[in-house]
């Protein structure tokens, strides 16, 4: 049975683009951002909860040093970059072996996105891969439509709609994407490599760590820089 937040009683209020966010972010940017460290060389940018031992962990403020001054509870996760993907990343150039983007970029504006694209572009050494997912397009169409896609979409098939309108609007989604349209995103942000792949399927060993959890529903695309 698909998770109860999946559907439209039970959703949650997104936070993304609300006044509370945009001071979070001001207060952010101008407080509390830093560069990363190396670390092994690789970003999982937009982490969310899943945290990629290794990695350059990278999330939205955490706040913890305010936190602390203020005796209020301090976030555990294990934040080693805390940004707001819609701005210029305090980063060097060529700095990244390759960047992970897990179901980050369908909470962005789609101009939002590309000039993140741009941005990974930049961040990344000659040659280094994108590896992006997000939820796949294509395939809740085809569901609405009719056609047989992975089981879990059987949790929205008393009103088939509704897998819909969390594609769209659930979880703060800003964004839709297909293959086409994300390529596009990427070939416009200069990549010159752009393909299409599927699941832990990545020409950098050190990429193949997509979340099982995420696989049912998502769409995989790898971009060279």
């Amino acid at each position: 049975m698909i998770k109860k937040e999946f559907h439209y009683l039970y959703a949650g209020e997104a936070i993304e683009y609300s006044l509370r966010f945009e001071l979070m972010s001001l207060l952010g940017r101008t407080c509390f951002s830093k560069k990363p460290l190396i670390k092994n060389g690789y970003c999982n940018l937009g982490c969310g909860p899943r945290i990629i031992e290794g990695f350059v962990n990278a999330e939205f403020y955490q706040f913890n040093l305010l936190r602390k001054l203020l005796k209020k509870s301090i976030i555990k996760k294990k934040i080693d970059w805390e940004v707001d993907l819609r701005f210029k990343l305090k980063c060097n150039s060529n700095f990244f072996y390759g960047i992970l983007v897990e179901h980050v970029v369908e909470h962005l504006k789609i101009l939002d996105a590309l000039r993140l694209f741009k941005e990974i572009n930049r961040i990344l050494k000659p040659d280094a891969l994108l590896r992006v997912s997000v939820p796949d397009l294509k395939m809740y169409i085809d569901y609405y439509c009719g056609k047989k896609v992975h089981k879990k979409f059987s949790g929205w098939d008393d009103i088939k709609s509704e897998a819909i309108w969390s594609l769209n609007h659930n979880f703060g989604h800003q964004s839709v994407y297909d293959a086409e349209l994300l390529t596009d995103l990427l070939i416009k942000a200069d990549f010159k490599e752009v393909r299409k792949c599927s699941f832990n399927n990545s020409l950098d060993p050190q990429l193949r760590v997509d979340d099982f959890g995420r696989s049912w529903e998502s769409l995989y695309i790898e971009a060279k820089k």
